[in-house]
C-alpha cells in the first residue's frame, strides 16, 4: 500500500497497482508528485493567469475550480505568465473556438460523454492545439454558462499537457474509485465537475441545423492565407511524431488525413 498525501495531509492509502493510474491522472486533473515521494501537489504552483473579460464573480469561481492547483489568477496582464483574450459571437461557428494567427481551431466539447472513453471524459473532449502565452478564444454566447469548466482544462493542459500519457489502461470503475477517494478530498469544486460530467447530467446548447455548419468546421484557415488545412484531431501518424500526444485522437495506422466536420451526423 502507498500512503498518499497532499501537502502533508493525508489522503489514506492505495494499492500500489493503483497508484501507478494514479501518477497518470494527476497531471489531467492539475496535480503532480513532488519528486520520488507520494506527496501530491498543486500542478499550476507559481504560474500566473490572466483572463479578459473576467469580473470578480467569474474570477472567484474559477478560482474555486483550480485552487488544487495553485494557479494564481492575476488581474493585470503584464504579470502573467500566460494571457487568455476572451470573445463572444453572436453568429454560431462552434462551442469553442481557439485562434492561432492564421489558424482558426473549432472545438466540440462532449455533451454526451461515452464511459468507454476516458480520455475524453476527463477533459470534456477539450485539446489546446499549441502551448503560447497568449491565447485568443471566441465563444458562441449561447455557451458561456460552460466556460468557466472549459478555461479549467485549457489552463491545465496550457501547463501539464506535456505530461499528459494515455489512459487506455484504466478502467472507469478504477477512475471513480481514485476521484472518489484523492481528488474528492483535494478540491470538492473541481471534483464535482468531473462527477458532473460522467453522470450525464449536463448538455451544451444545440448547434444551429447542419446546414448552417460550415463543412470545413473543424479546422479553417482564416481569409487570405495559403496554409495547407492542419486539424489537430485528425489521426496522422507524421504529425504524432512531431507534436506533443494528443491523448483524445485516434491512433491508427495507414489512415489518411481527411477533412472531418465533427458535427456531421452519421
Amino acid at each position: 500500500m502507498e500512503s498518499i498525501t497532499y501537502y502533508n495531509r493525508s489522503l489514506g492509502a492505495t494499492p500500489s497497482w493503483q497508484f501507478e493510474m494514479l501518477k497518470l491522472l494527476l497531471p489531467y486533473w492539475g496535480l503532480q508528485l513532488y519528486g520520488d515521494t507520494t506527496e501530491i501537489r498543486g500542478g499550476l504552483e507559481g504560474y500566473r493567469v490572466y483572463v479578459s473579460e473576467a469580473n470578480d464573480e467569474f474570477r472567484e469561481l474559477l478560482t474555486q475550480r483550480l485552487e488544487h492547483t495553485k494557479v494564481q489568477l492575476e488581474t493585470q496582464p503584464q504579470l502573467a505568465d500566460l494571457i487568455i483574450q476572451i470573445n463572444y459571437n453572436d453568429t454560431y461557428q462552434s462551442p469553442l473556438t481557439i485562434h492561432e494567427e492564421n489558424r482558426n481551431y473549432f472545438l466540440k466539447p462532449k455533451n454526451r460523454i461515452s464511459s468507454s472513453n476516458l480520455q475524453q471524459v476527463i477533459h470534456q473532449n477539450i485539446w489546446l492545439p499549441f502551448k503560447k502565452d497568449k491565447l485568443s478564444i471566441s465563444v458562441w454566447n449561447n455557451s458561456q454558462t460552460h466556460l468557466i469548466d472549459w478555461l479549467v482544462y485549457i489552463i491545465i493542459q496550457s501547463r501539464l499537457q506535456v505530461h499528459f500519457q494515455p489512459l487506455a489502461g484504466i478502467s472507469l470503475s478504477d477512475f471513480q474509485q481514485l476521484k472518489n477517494t484523492i481528488l474528492k478530498n483535494i478540491n470538492q469544486s473541481f471534483y464535482l465537475l468531473q462527477e458532473t460530467i460522467l453522470s450525464n447530467q449536463d448538455e451544451w446548447p444545440q448547434p444551429p441545423p447542419l446546414d448552417q455548419v460550415d463543412e470545413e468546421l473543424s479546422f479553417r484557415p482564416k481569409p487570405g492565407t495559403d496554409n495547407k488545412t492542419f486539424n489537430p484531431f485528425k489521426t496522422n501518424q507524421h504529425q504524432i511524431a512531431t507534436s506533443p500526444l494528443n491523448p483524445f485522437k485516434n491512433n491508427s495506422s495507414d489512415m489518411k488525413p481527411s477533412k472531418i466536420n465533427p458535427f456531421k451526423k452519421k
